[in-house]
């Protein structure tokens, strides 16, 4: 999925994961988590991407 994606868009997503990931889960704004989302979409490789949606679906797993 990344082929396409810019070499430092790829980095920033890896850089700033935790961060991004932070944004999901707690930001305040629709609009600012789907930026944080994409970003974590297009950036990530298919494996990376996996662990973010199990860590994701573990929190929601948590507070149910």
């Amino acid at each position: 999925m990344t082929g396409d994606v810019p070499e430092s868009t790829r980095k920033y997503a890896r850089e700033n994961r935790e961060q991004l990931e932070y944004i999901l889960r707690h930001g305040s704004s629709i609009e600012i988590r789907a930026y944080a989302a994409a970003l974590l979409i297009r950036g990530l490789s298919d494996p990376e991407l996996d662990q973010v949606v199990e860590e994701l679906e573990t929190g929601r797993e948590v507070l149910s």
